[in-house]
């Protein structure tokens, strides 16, 4: 199921040898676990998680999409700084404030750029 536990074990254990792949998978399976409720049905998240739960696994999905942007090895390295990239570019709050930072958002689109990822020309 998405956002389950094993999956994110499994993902963390191959994110933690340098997988970029590995990253992008685990930050969306944190995102998952706010998508899904257990019987897998789509929830309306914003209205029935707590928000301290909602920030904690969004500052997670940005935590793992940033290792895997650093990493820059695999398959999705390019889609990881993609998501850096735009969180960047908008600023966010997880709990944790990340600011609006166009130097960075201009770099980790460039990197995805050089990586092929075609979400940023679109």
């Amino acid at each position: 199921p998405f956002g389950s536990e094993e999956k994110i074990n499994i993902f963390t254990k191959v994110a933690n040898n340098g997988s970029s792949d590995a990253c992008y998978w685990l930050g969306k399976e944190y995102f998952n676990k706010l998508l899904y409720d257990e019987n897998m049905n789509i929830r309306r998240w914003m209205d029935v998680v707590p928000k301290e739960i909602q920030n904690q696994m969004l500052l997670k999905e940005y935590q793992c999409y940033l290792l895997g942007a650093q990493y820059n090895k695999g398959v999705l390295a390019g889609l990881c700084q993609y998501e850096v990239a735009k969180i960047y570019e908008e600023g966010a709050y997880f709990g944790e404030y990340i600011p609006k930072d166009l130097n960075k958002a201009k770099y980790w689109y460039t990197m995805a750029y050089n990586n092929g990822t075609m979400a940023v020309i679109l």
